[in-house]
């Protein structure tokens, strides 16, 4: 047995000894312990048997101070040791390679994540995503030192490792992201319980936001319950900096206005990005509206929520009525259309002709619009329905003849035949972030008529979205296919569904009515996407 440096080593031999020995409680009576003699113990020496305090195979790894901070390499007495099939099963093993984490490696995997997420052509882009300049502009911040420059650095490595891996498919590129994710959390609530917070942790907040739909494994509950998080801050750094421009900008979703030059917009920023934000934040009051109902259902309230409703439908055609000649030649059907995204089904079958836009910019803005469209007309037939229920009137609105209920069901439908564009380029995933929430609107409506058909058109439409990069979808897709299977139970009555590639059918529509709280869980969140 190799020589153990130190006083204990002697202990060790005698604790092995007495250990095997006691394996047969019958001999105790005839134990004699070893003397201790070194190589071997003279009585087995004599009896002729190896002494079972030693073995000589056995390899002990002793570490001084200064070994054990050299590293953890295997001495050739270890190789040594092992047998040529160990060693071979061993070289055989996946074994992780660490990532390179040097600033010039960090710069490539930036610079692959911005080509793998953005068009190569953003002439225009710019003004529909205001995260374009955002995410530039976080690269190109001076370097500073510090706890803020670390959080910085962390979150941008984590967003940039993060995507990439979702992106190529590569779990050591995540799994290294979501390290540095967690290290950034841990350290962003240091910052905020010290009270110190500054423009680093207003960014590092922007870039979880928008890290977090691309890996979301704890469900919907969990990615709502940071993004509430997310949006408490930036809301106390606008309560606490009203006159900031940018951060008004970042908290507003709008354009970014100034006040840094690394995130000053230029000049190409359109409008239509800040007209949507609008209209989208103005759904918030009003679902708020129907929260209150439950609580203070009275006929005045009602009725100021259906006027606030139809003002805001108002509001939106007026807004894309204004914008409409600023994005290029109107959508046209394309026949026969098939998306080079493999998981997306054709909706020729389903829902008509897939659209044919002039730029992923007219598409986003064109599928925004009509998924507006149908949130708001459902909203409408809600708010009547609360309105009527106080007027004394028996007669209670028809969801097969009511205009407005059936309008939400046509606007989910051209929005369902504006995704497959926006899906369609899968080198650049830019155009696939902006279609979960107008699925999940969509989804919500099959869900409640009982349209298989449809709602498992939605079902694939997730996948292919998975598929890119973004597994928030498969969260929200779960959480569809819940929705469905809890309404089964329910019952069901015909309804006419508008439609314009065959005209009005009949289908059956869940009895349940709408489900205002759903869509608000789902709906603020989103919005930001």
């Amino acid at each position: 047995m190799p020589d153990l440096e130190g006083p204990d080593s002697y202990l060790v031999e005698a604790y092995a000894l007495e250990e095997t020995w006691a394996v047969n409680p019958s001999n105790l009576k005839a134990v004699k312990h070893c003397d201790l003699q070194r190589p071997e113990c003279a009585r087995c020496i004599k009896r002729g048997i190896t002494c079972p305090g030693f073995e000589k195979d056995r390899t002990f790894v002793h570490y001084n101070s200064k070994n054990r901070l050299a590293g953890s390499h295997a001495s050739p007495e270890v190789e040594a040791s092992q047998s040529p099939a160990t060693i071979e099963i061993i070289q055989r093993l996946p074994l992780p390679r660490p990532v390179d984490s040097q600033p010039e490696s960090r710069s490539q995997l930036f610079s692959s994540f911005h080509s793998n997420y953005f068009p190569l052509d953003t002439v225009g882009l710019v003004g529909a995503d205001v995260w374009y300049h955002l995410l530039t502009g976080f690269a190109a911040l001076p370097s500073k030192t510090g706890p803020s420059a670390s959080l910085l650095d962390k979150s941008m490595c984590a967003l940039t490792c993060v995507g990439l891996g979702q992106m190529k498919q590569d779990q050591q590129l995540i799994y290294y992201g979501t390290s540095l994710y967690n290290a950034a959390i841990r350290h962003m609530s240091t910052m905020i319980h010290r009270n110190a917070p500054n423009e680093e942790l207003l960014y590092a907040t922007v870039i979880f936001q928008r890290l977090e739909p691309l890996f979301s494994p704890f469900g919907v509950e969990a990615w709502i319950a940071h993004a509430e998080g997310t949006n408490a801050f930036l809301r106390k750094c606008y309560r606490d900096h009203p006159n900031n421009a940018l951060i008004g900008s970042i908290y507003q979703h709008q354009k970014v206005l100034g006040a840094s030059d690394p995130l000053k917009s230029s000049e190409t920023t359109g409008k239509p990005a800040k007209g949507l934000f609008e209209i989208y934040g103005a759904f918030k009051p009003l679902l708020t509206g129907f929260k209150r109902l439950n609580i203070f259902n009275t006929p005045a309230a009602c009725q100021a929520l259906l006027r606030d409703c139809i003002s805001h439908k108002d509001n939106i055609i007026a807004w894309f009525d204004s914008e409409y000649p600023t994005l290029g030649p109107e959508p046209t059907p394309y026949q026969n259309y098939k998306s080079t995204c493999a998981n997306l089904p054709a909706t020729d079958g389903v829902f008509g002709s897939a659209y044919q836009f002039p730029s992923l910019k007219s598409a986003r803005i064109h599928v925004a619009y009509w998924t507006a469209l149908c949130l708001i007309h459902r909203m409408i037939y809600q708010a009547k329905t609360y309105a009527i229920a106080h007027t004394g009137c028996a007669k209670i609105l028809d969801p097969n003849t009511d205009q407005d209920y059936l309008l939400s069901w046509y606007y989910a439908d051209e929005a369902c035949r504006g995704i497959p564009y926006s899906l369609t380029n899968t080198e650049q995933i830019w155009g696939a972030q902006h279609v979960m929430f107008p699925i999940s609107q969509a989804s919500h409506i099959y869900s409640d008529m009982r349209w298989r058909e449809k709602f498992m058109w939605c079902q694939n439409a997730y996948t292919a979205v998975a598929a890119l990069g973004f597994g928030l979808a498969i969260c929200l897709r779960e959480a569809a296919l819940k929705d469905w299977f809890a309404a089964e139970k329910s019952t069901v009555l015909p309804a006419t569904i508008l439609s314009m590639r065959e005209g009005p059918q009949k289908l059956p529509v869940s009895s349940t009515g709408e489900r205002p709280a759903q869509i608000m869980e789902i709906m603020e969140p989103l919005t930001g996407l």
